[in-house]
């Protein structure tokens, strides 16, 4: 079973959307699947995101459509995160395993929370591998990781997902642009995409936000290593409505 939040947003003004989203009631992957592939097949051709000549027109393009559709369809889009679990084998020897990082965390534990085989000790989607099932124009909004931690993402299969990522040295810069709402800084921002069996690796404290073009599984954690520890440091924690479980989760650590 997965549990799909539906996503919501207004147009604050000209390039800069406003975002809430909802966890909705549960409901089977094969229920979320042909909800997604019926949506993908209206849309075939629609998203068209290749060179950065035409990026933003097709970005900006495509959020006006999620508001028109969402004036016919409730619950739209969806997007299944925060679920822990991964399509990795458990007895492999694959280089790209994700779920062997939780060992990175060790070093920068305090000592009670060291044992990785104690539920208590779980921090989903850090020292744990998340899941992530997306639906054709399903998004997350800008956001650094948990404690600016460096994170990693596996596209398993599906539709190529699109990441827009500003690197930390730059990070106060765009929060001068949320303050004063200024559109043009999105010209500054790099984008990648991230298509079947390719990783992604966000660096500690890079800003980013993620679209996806259509159905995809995607796999991601967090990890550390010594050069975390003074952007750890450095982190100023959060309002939002995670903030309870991002302070417990910071508290974890030797900071």
């Amino acid at each position: 079973m997965v549990h799909p939040h539906s996503q919501a947003y207004e147009q604050h003004c000209e390039g800069f959307f406003l975002i809430t989203d909802k966890k909705g009631s549960a409901c089977s992957y094969e229920n979320f699947v042909k909800k997604c592939e019926a949506f993908d097949s209206q849309k075939t051709g629609h998203l068209d995101f290749r060179g950065p000549t035409v990026f933003w027109n097709q970005m900006f393009r495509m959020f006006r459509g999620v508001l028109l559709e969402k004036s016919r369809k409730k619950g739209f889009p969806l997007y299944v995160i925060g679920k822990d679990f991964s399509l990795f084998p458990k007895e492999t020897t694959f280089y790209w395993d994700l779920t062997p990082l939780n060992k990175t965390f060790t070093p920068f534990l305090k000592e009670q929370f060291r044992d990785l085989h104690n539920p208590d000790n779980m921090m989903p989607g850090i020292n744990t591998c998340q899941l992530l099932l997306g639906h054709a124009m399903s998004f997350t909004g800008w956001h650094t990781e948990n404690v600016n931690l460096p994170s990693i993402n596996c596209l398993h299969s599906g539709k190529p997902k699109y990441w827009v990522v500003v690197a930390e040295k730059h990070g106060e810069l765009l929060k001068a642009f949320f303050r004063k709402s200024m559109p043009s800084f999105y010209k500054k921002c790099r984008a990648a995409e991230l298509s079947e069996w390719d990783y992604i690796i966000t660096f500690l404290g890079a800003f980013h936000f993620v679209v996806n073009s259509g159905l995809n599984v995607a796999q991601a954690t967090n990890f550390a290593f010594p050069e975390w520890l003074p952007f750890a440091k450095a982190w100023e924690g959060c309002t939002c409505m995670y903030s309870k479980s991002l302070t417990a989760v910071s508290s974890s650590f030797n900071l």
